[in-house]
Formats: structure tokens, C-alpha cells, sequence
């Protein structure tokens, strides 16, 4: 497999994983959120969503998706 995909492939694995941490941290303060917590909770899913923005962001993702859809790559891709 090319290795600009699979970094590209490793990249959006990660935020997706960053996403799945946000889902079960808004689960659990909807649902067994212990009282007094809060505020370390908010804080908790700021920093995921964060981390998982500037990931989306960043330009790596934008220069590995640029690679990707360069006429060469599409060619070895179907090797």
C-alpha cells in the first residue's frame, strides 16, 4: 500500500479515535456525571475536541490529501 495513504489513513484514525474519547466523555456527563465534576469534565471534552481540531486542521492533512490526488498516486493507488 502507498505509504502517503497510509499516513493519510493513520492521521484520520486518529481524530476519529479523538471523536469516539468526546462521545463517551458527553455520555458520561449526560448520564453518570458524579456532582461536583463538572467543571473537570468541560474541561476534559474541551481539550479532545481541541486536540481533534487541530488535527483536522493542521496542514499536514491538507498536504497529504494534495499528494493523494496528484495524476501519479492515483496509478500506483490500483496497483
Amino acid at each position: 500500500m502507498n505509504q502517503r495513504y497510509q499516513n493519510f489513513i493513520n492521521e484520520i484514525k486518529e481524530i476519529s479515535c479523538l471523536e469516539t474519547i468526546s462521545g463517551l466523555l458527553n455520555w458520561d456527563h449526560s448520564t453518570m456525571m458524579p456532582e461536583g465534576a463538572h467543571r473537570s469534565r468541560a474541561e476534559q471534552m474541551k481539550l479532545v475536541s481541541k486536540l481533534a481540531h487541530e488535527k483536522l486542521i493542521h496542514p499536514k492533512i491538507g498536504d497529504l490529501l494534495a499528494e493523494l490526488t496528484a495524476p501519479p498516486v492515483w496509478k500506483t493507488l490500483a496497483e
